[in-house]
């Protein structure tokens, strides 16, 4: 409040300073256009309602003003009266009028005390102040008072008027002094209006100035509305800033205090951190030469010191993994192999006790060991492949590669395997550029096709899809006439696993071609999915471009 005050006098007698000096710079002009364009001007550059007025037009009436005039019915007689210009529903027919009025020329009577329904509207100041100067020039005699009480007959409008409502009204209050005080200047006057029951309250300039030889009263109308909305609104601004400043005084109390003693928190954390002997607490950065920056770097070299142990357990638990899957590795490979050495060490003992009694029977046990022998050649080479893409010293060889080239001759050298059996191979291949290893990426799509080969039926199809998006590419190989329960879905990508285990061992399926593909894809941060419906079995992956 003390500060609403403060600003609001400090506000009103700057912008007295300022429209005085605009009244000196317009009254010192050497000549004036166009009138009303100068008053556009000034009102524009004050902010205020002004209008220039010759004086001639005020000596008889207030024809020109845009004020109201009222019909007051009073003991049979009708008398009119000049009343402020307010909003229409202001003044309705049969309103209470009270009114102390003297009349001018024109038998319209000017208002010292106006009041309707019990609200002033205009009241006389009875102080000695007296703009003397003004009612002489503008003629007008309030010797003959008169007390006028009625009610509203007529109400009429001069909404033809040029002149500002406003300053019609300031006008009028000069002719009924309805205003505090007069302070004279150089230039003229200044006055603010009385704050009647309509609770508003103006500062009037007005001026007597020369145009073309001829005297015109210059009135400007600042209303205060406008100083105390400013008023107003530098006091929330100041309540905002007073809630900024102090937030930004307990963020930062709050930031300096925590920085202030974060080093003793450490200490003490760090202090029992290393009875228990961990050193996994992070580090804390601490711009000093004390005894505190000492003891960072102590806490930086703990923390160096974690960050190798880190690097230590995770290399660790890396080579736990690939042992304990080399182990499991190594023992599905012993198992697997006891059953095709087996066949043949018992078929060469036959042989060598003479057990056959026909040739026959000793030709169909050579080609039974021919046959074991190129299982176990072929598990070998698998188990070779596994053994490559596992080992450190593998030499990846990374190259452009177009994988529809690649998919056409995997498809022309396996094309005896599905012709033989009948099988349809539908290629819908689109131009695929990616940089692979190619020979990793030949092994995969390898033996996809040689699995799919294996489980379709004869005279069944096989549907190879191979697709490019602007991120990645996208392969899909689909065989017909068979399935794959849920159950078994998700363990065809185990070791030596096989869906059907007697069909699987007599066509030669060693268990490791989806083994080999699930860890090859691996490598390119991909995987390989399975599905299987509508008497089909899909399997699909996809290769970042970028991976």
């Amino acid at each position: 409040m003390f500060q609403g005050i403060i600003f609001r006098t400090y506000y009103t007698r700057e912008k007295i300073n300022f429209i005085k000096d605009e009244i000196s710079e317009f009254v010192n002009q050497d000549e004036y256009d166009d009138i009303k364009i100068e008053e556009l001007v000034f009102s524009r550059n004050t902010s205020t309602f002004t209008s220039i007025i010759p004086l001639s037009t005020l000596q008889d009436n207030f024809e020109e003003l845009n004020i109201v005039v009222l019909d007051i019915t009073t003991n049979g007689n009708t008398i009119q009266i000049y009343a402020p210009s307010l909003s229409e529903d202001n003044y309705e027919i049969g309103q209470e009028v009270s009114s102390n009025a003297f009349v001018k020329a024109s038998d319209v009577y000017i208002p010292t005390y106006l009041s309707i329904e019990g609200k002033t509207l205009i009241r006389k100041n009875n102080s000695n102040v007296s703009n003397a100067e003004l009612l002489d020039i503008i003629s007008v005699d309030e010797d003959n008072i008169i007390q006028i009480t009625g009610t509203i007959s007529a109400v009429t409008y001069n909404d033809d008027s040029a002149v500002n409502s406003l300053v019609s009204n300031e006008i009028l209050n000069m002719y009924s002094k309805n205003y505090l005080s007069i302070v004279s200047y150089e230039l003229g006057n200044y006055y603010f209006t009385s704050q009647t029951n309509d609770n508003s309250s103006s500062l009037v300039f007005y001026s007597i100035v020369e145009i073309n030889d001829e005297d015109h009263l210059l009135v400007s109308v600042y209303p205060m509305d406008y100083i105390d909305q400013i008023v107003i609104a530098a006091g929330r601004a100041n309540v905002y800033m007073f809630v900024v400043v102090l937030l930004i005084l307990f963020v930062s109390a709050f930031i300096y205090s925590r920085e202030f003693s974060k080093p003793l928190i450490f200490i003490n954390k760090k202090t029992k951190d290393l009875s228990n002997l961990n050193f996994t607490s992070p580090i804390i950065d601490i711009d000093s030469s004390d005894e505190f920056s000492e003891l960072a770097n102590l806490q930086t070299t703990l923390y160096q010191l974690n960050e190798q142990n880190n690097q230590l357990s995770d290399t660790i638990a890396k080579e736990n993994k690939v042992e304990s899957t080399r182990r499991d590795f190594i023992q599905g490979m012993s198992h697997e192999l006891k059953t095709p050495l087996a066949v043949i060490q018992a078929s060469a003992e036959a042989i060598q006790k003479n057990i056959y009694d026909t040739q026959e029977d000793k030709d169909n046990a050579l080609v039974l060991i021919q046959e074991e022998v190129t299982k176990t050649k072929n598990m070998l080479n698998s188990m070779i492949t596994v053994y490559k893409l596992d080992s450190p010293d593998y030499k990846e060889q990374w190259a452009t590669a177009n994988l529809k080239d690649l998919v056409i001759d995997i498809s022309k050298s396996l094309s005896p395997l599905y012709i033989n059996s009948k099988i349809k191979v539908d290629l819908q291949l689109e131009d695929t550029l990616i940089v692979c290893d190619k020979d990793k990426m030949e092994t995969i799509i390898t033996n996809l096709f040689t699995n799919a080969i294996k489980y379709t039926p004869k005279s069944k199809s096989i549907i190879i899809l191979l697709t490019d998006t602007p991120t990645s590419i996208r392969f899909k190989i689909t065989n017909f006439g068979v399935s794959i329960n849920e159950e078994n879905q998700a363990k065809l990508f185990d070791a030596f696993y096989r869906v059907d285990k007697s069909r699987g061992r007599q066509e030669g399926s060693t268990g490791l071609g989806l083994y080999i593909v699930d860890q090859t894809l691996k490598q390119f941060n991909s995987k390989c999915m399975v599905s299987s419906k509508n008497n089909s079995v899909t399997f699909s992956f996809e290769i970042k471009k970028s991976f």
